[in-house]
């Protein structure tokens, strides 16, 4: 759920790829050009999304691919475009 409404915000961006970059450029707090678990909470935060601490988790294992404990903007992007196909054509 939490994703699907992450993923909304890409409609008001000329692309998706847009919409990721504005994501990470408002949630990397330190810039270093990854999100980090705390940068993650704050910044879904920011978009008036609450969560748990365990649905947070949850989030962040979806996002982390790889499991290195960041977000970078390609995980980012794989994981927002194939949550709804409109997206994915943008």
């Amino acid at each position: 759920m939490a994703i699907k409404k992450i993923a909304s915000g890409a409609e008001e961006f000329p692309s998706v790829k847009d919409y990721v970059r504005h994501l990470i450029q408002r949630f990397d707090a330190n810039n270093d050009g990854a999100i980090s678990f705390d940068e993650l909470s704050n910044g879904v935060r920011s978009l008036g999304i609450n969560l748990t601490l365990a649905e947070k988790q949850s989030l962040m294992k979806k996002f982390d691919v790889n499991y290195d404990g960041e977000v970078t903007a390609e995980e980012l992007y794989n994981v927002l475009s194939n949550t709804n196909s409109k997206l994915s054509k943008t």
